[in-house]
């Protein structure tokens, strides 16, 4: 039996397979959260301080630190990765082709309902640094920047090609 070369996909997003923007703004939150891990301990390092020195003013300091300031710092962050345009591009690809070659393209076809003419609109071609798995999706990392990934449904991803592109990743 030959072996594919690639896996191309139309996803649907009728079924719940094409992940939508919601998808990729949970993913960059998380991303986010992970590398800022450290900013809450400063605000609880205040809390503790004031805690020690008995002092109201580093307490309510720290914990303006913690609910007010935080928060905000990490939704103005998500806010300029989410408005990204090539991100914003990637929330709307429906068809991915997957090549052996560590090559991920992205596109969108639309049909016109009055002529029924497909239209192609190519969005982005990037090389597969990594790959996880997660909650039933495959998030490819395209680049060293944390917006640049993909998140493709699992169901959808031929398995072989997968297995192929993982072990040339890991070599």
């Amino acid at each position: 039996m030959p072996q594919s070369t690639h896996c191309s996909v139309v996803m649907d997003s009728k079924n719940n397979t094409a992940p939508d923007s919601r998808a990729y703004t949970a993913a960059i939150a998380r991303r986010l959260a992970w590398r800022a891990w450290w900013l809450p301990c400063i605000g609880l390092a205040v809390v503790g301080w004031g805690a020690v020195q008995m002092s109201f003013r580093y307490m309510a300091l720290g914990f303006m630190l913690l609910l007010i300031v935080y928060p905000m710092v990490m939704t103005f962050a998500m806010l300029r990765y989410a408005t990204i345009p090539s991100l914003a591009a990637r929330c709307r690809a429906n068809t991915f082709e997957l090549h052996l070659d560590g090559t991920l393209t992205l596109s969108r076809s639309t049909t016109c309902p009055d002529t029924g003419a497909v239209t192609v609109t190519h969005i982005e071609t990037a090389r597969v640094t990594a790959i996880e798995h997660s909650g039933g999706r495959i998030y490819m990392t395209l680049g060293k920047e944390l917006h640049q990934f993909a998140i493709v449904p699992a169901s959808a991803v031929d398995k072989a090609v997968l297995a192929r592109l993982e072990d040339d990743l890991i070599k």
